[in-house]
């Protein structure tokens, strides 16, 4: 059984005890912005969602306003560092990062993608046994793509 087939049957016939982390910027994050995070534990873990059953305890907030992956790799802000997800060790991260590192200009496109390769390789190593790992990349405004579309 392949892994991402391992965790669907987990969390279909589990779901009090999927865990995932929403680990990002703040269109993750259950701060500031309110997203992706409060989207999933507030609404879809109710009955008749595609999450229900699960505690929304299980649904983790790693992301933070204004962080880069730049800044998540260095643990420049410590919200919530790479060493915290390998401990809480979910079994699905979700990744969201790019529209930071483009917008405060702090990596161009060729830095940007080295980090999330870097990224990429860190949690899989570090989560051997872990779950699936679903990368979300937002870099409008920069790279030829306008970051406020009308």
């Amino acid at each position: 059984m392949s892994s991402i087939a391992r965790s669907m049957a987990k969390l279909a016939g589990d779901p009090a005890h999927f865990r995932f982390v929403m680990l990002g910027d703040s269109t993750s994050a259950g701060t500031i912005m309110t997203y992706l995070y409060d989207r999933l534990r507030n609404y879809h873990t109710i009955a008749g969602r595609v999450l229900y059953g699960m505690d929304p305890a299980h649904i983790i907030d790693g992301g933070s306003n204004g962080l880069s992956c730049t800044g998540w790799l260095t643990g420049l802000y410590g919200v919530y560092p790479p060493a915290q997800l390998w401990i809480d060790a979910p079994d699905l991260v979700v990744f969201s990062f790019g529209i930071n590192d483009v917008r405060a200009a702090i990596s161009d496109q060729a830095a940007l993608t080295a980090d999330i390769v870097t990224a990429v390789e860190l949690i899989r190593t570090n989560l051997p046994n872990g779950g699936q790992l679903l990368v979300v990349i937002r870099c409008r405004g920069r790279f030829g793509v306008p970051l406020h579309p009308h």
